[in-house]
């Protein structure tokens, strides 16, 4: 049987692998997710590598195949050696993420004791019994790996945050003598205490929290005049899935644009003028008004079209508060429009 791969790149693996691919982006992110805001690594440091990691694990019932693709992987100079630092951006909770990202760090470790194993062979020197075991010198050292999860899901990450949290559950003393494999999870919607150097990444991720969390009053009134380049809004576009920001799906476009422009935009798309001039005044009320209005003339398609309109915007939970459509049809109606 002949499987058919597709090699294409989802739209948001590519908005997003882009947006990270620049250097000075990807240090201050690390920096202020795994170093509490300290410039460990500088942009000038970065390199980019293969974001595929694959290897042949041999057991004795036989060989494996592992293949593994990270969204973005660098690897950071520090002095003469070296870390390898992997982003992965995830929309929906994984159960098992932790251990993927064991995984991804596991096989770059993997992949360089081979490396090593190769560079031995070649070498014409006395070897001890054990290093010619391990196939590794005493002296061999490899280098370590971080990996970043970024998760931007609609509601808070309930996950396991370490290997350990997946285990069943086990007297203290056995979990104790485990190793465990720490996850570092930054979930967009409470990142407000992450510490950026540039201003570009702290205006990017409170906007996205704010988009995430509902608050579009928020949005106007804190950045309605703050400009941003095309790739800034598709990052956050695609971030908060508010797609119905028409400058957000325009690759192209070359101008930068007002956020509040970019509102604009987005109520020429809304089907319901009493929400639109709420978002364009920054007005909750406004939505509330219209809620009450389809409530008063009984037009239930109308709040269901209002509910449509708000899907690429709000949360589910949101949309049914606010325009009184039970929780159930909004989540049925996001299933239907995708």
């Amino acid at each position: 049987m002949k499987i058919k791969q597709n090699t294409n790149v989802h739209e948001p693996d590519l908005i997003f692998n882009n947006f990270w691919k620049d250097s000075v982006r990807f240090a201050d992110f690390i920096n202020a997710a795994v170093f509490d805001g300290e410039q460990v690594i500088t942009p000038e440091s970065l390199k980019d590598i293969d974001t595929k990691s694959s290897n042949i694990i041999e057991l004795k019932t036989g060989s494996v195949a592992l293949v593994r693709t990270r969204d973005v992987v660098k690897k950071s100079f520090q002095g003469i050696d070296f870390v390898i630092i992997g982003i992965e951006s995830q929309k929906l909770i994984h159960y098992g993420m932790p251990l993927r990202a064991m995984l991804y760090d596991g096989l770059s470790y993997l992949a360089e004791c081979q490396d090593i194993e190769k560079h031995n062979k070649t070498l014409d020197e006395t070897v001890t019994k054990d290093e010619f075991l391990s196939k590794l010198k005493k002296t061999d050292r490899i280098h370590p790996a971080i990996t970043v999860v970024i998760y931007y899901g609609d509601k808070a990450w309930d996950g396991p945050l370490s290997l350990k949290d997946m285990f069943v559950d086990m007297p203290e003393k056995v979990l104790n003598a485990v190793s465990d494999y720490k996850m570092n999870l930054v979930e967009v919607r409470s990142s407000g205490e992450l510490k950026f150097s540039s201003k570009e990444l702290e205006i990017v991720f409170n906007i996205s929290r704010n988009f995430l969390n509902g608050d579009i009053e928020a949005v106007k009134s804190q950045y309605g005049q703050q400009i941003l380049s095309p790739e800034q809004f598709q990052f956050i576009g695609q971030l908060t899935r508010a797609r119905n920001l028409k400058i957000f799906n325009q690759p192209s476009r070359k101008e930068d644009i007002t956020m509040c422009k970019a509102l604009e935009n987005l109520i020429t798309e809304s089907t319901d003028k009493g929400i639109a001039q709420g978002i364009a005044e920054g007005k909750v009320q406004g939505i509330a008004e219209g809620k009450a209005q389809g409530i008063a003339e009984g037009k239930t398609d109308e709040q269901l079209r209002i509910a449509t309109s708000l899907l690429d915007v709000l949360d589910d939970d949101t949309i049914a508060l606010k325009t009184g459509v039970p929780l159930e049809k909004v989540q049925s109606l996001r299933k239907q429009n995708g």
